[in-house]
């Protein structure tokens, strides 16, 4: 009757033994998936960081190319492009007229050649 007992026992472990290893299993998978959740969260952030500095980066191009508009350059109606720091710029001047006569809307806008507008900038001018 003893011997019966042992092999319940023994069956008992086993069934014990293959349950740790089940959930053992269980809890590895739940910190893999979590860790790459936070990996994929952490790559995201990083995108965004580097969005975020293109689009600073567009922005004081963008001032600088509006401060040059009818100071360094003439403000003369029409459109003009060109790059700096690796980014393409577009300045385009034309007539306001609900402004009246000599004023001029400046809009200038900045992004990555080949690829969309980072910055927008506008404002009016004073002809000449």
């Amino acid at each position: 009757m003893n011997g019966g007992n042992s092999q319940r026992d023994g069956d008992e472990r086993g069934s014990e033994r293959g349950s740790v290893l089940v959930e053992t299993l269980v809890a590895i998978l739940i910190v893999v998936a979590m860790s790459g959740l936070w990996f994929d969260a952490l790559g995201s952030s990083a995108r965004q960081q580097a969005d975020l500095a293109d689009r600073r980066a567009a922005l004081l191009v963008a001032r600088s190319q509006l401060a040059a508009a009818g100071i360094v350059d003439p403000l003369i109606s029409g459109e003009t492009s060109g790059s700096d720091a690796g980014f393409a710029w577009r300045v385009a001047v034309a007539p306001f007229p609900a402004a009246g006569e000599g004023i001029e809307q400046v809009v200038v806008a900045v992004g990555r050649p080949g690829g969309g507008d980072l910055a927008t900038l506008q404002t009016l001018r004073l002809g000449q």
